[in-house]
């Protein structure tokens, strides 16, 4: 489970920002972001059961990141591919987003939310394999604006990233992005995606076919270690935010925030 907010061309001084929070148990095997020694173009962190990623973004401005889509367990395929080979896909090709999202079978695959983007082409494209009405209906190219994403479809409104949205919305409009000046990476890290605030009102929770508590225990922007039963220790595992401004040689990343399966202490 994650959440990303995003927005792209809608600044005077950014192109393009992406906050992502990747959920995942602690005991899942991972290696952080890395140049892959396969694809030296590609810069990603690693699951290391799958094979795939979760967020990466190439030398030649091509970003892509998927979200899962919470289900219960009954509703998943016993033969899915692997969702994480999605955004790898994307990233070495040359496709346009939509070109890509085009070429997918969704049907073959467990729920998912995946978003790709090629900054020198300028296009940015959103797919799901769940959801009703235009959610559902096929890829769909994004306008420029502010978006937020969890794991739901785009169109939902979770509290939790109506939240984050509302921050950062806040965060553009102090002007805190220069391209002469620090970005603001505490607040983002901090005070927006390290939000640990949980949804109190059980009725503005989301409708996922899980457990009311475990609802509760998820719908915070930062997850603090959980037990989640046979699975175990469950939180956020990694926090990134790709910063990139119009100037071509002012390109800012900010390396993934690991959290430990004991504190949920982050560290560079």
């Amino acid at each position: 489970m994650c959440t990303a907010l995003f927005f792209y061309n809608v600044h005077p001084s950014v192109l393009f920002l992406l906050a992502f929070n990747r959920e995942e148990y602690q005991a899942r095997p991972t290696a952080p972001a890395h140049f892959w020694e396969e694809h030296p173009d590609l810069l990603a962190g690693k699951d290391l059961l799958g094979g795939g990623t979760w967020l990466g973004v190439t030398k030649r401005g091509r970003v892509a990141w998927l979200t899962n889509f919470r289900e219960p367990a009954y509703d998943r395929l016993k033969n899915a591919r692997s969702r994480g080979a999605l955004p790898v896909d994307f990233l070495n090709g040359s496709l346009l987003p939509m070109e890509y999202l085009n070429t997918l079978k969704p049907e073959e695959y467990d729920g998912f939310n995946l978003c790709v983007v090629d900054l020198a082409a300028g296009k940015m494209a959103y797919m799901t394999n769940r959801g009703k009405g235009a959610a559902g209906s096929g890829p769909m190219e994004l306008e420029h604006r502010l978006y937020g994403l969890s794991n739901g479809v785009l169109q939902d409104r979770w509290p939790k990233v109506e939240k984050g949205k509302e921050m950062l919305q806040e965060l553009m409009s102090q002007q805190s992005f220069s391209d002469v000046g620090p970005a603001p990476w505490g607040t983002l890290f901090g005070s927006v995606m390290g939000d640990r605030s949980k949804v109190e009102d059980g009725s503005a929770l989301p409708q996922t076919g899980m457990p009311a508590a475990v609802e509760q225990e998820l719908s915070s922007i930062f997850v603090e270690p959980c037990n989640l039963g046979e699975g175990g220790e469950y939180g956020t595992r990694s926090q990134t935010v790709l910063l990139v401004y119009y100037d071509a040689h002012n390109m800012r990343h900010a390396a993934p925030r690991a959290s430990n399966t004991t504190s949920a202490e982050r560290k560079r």
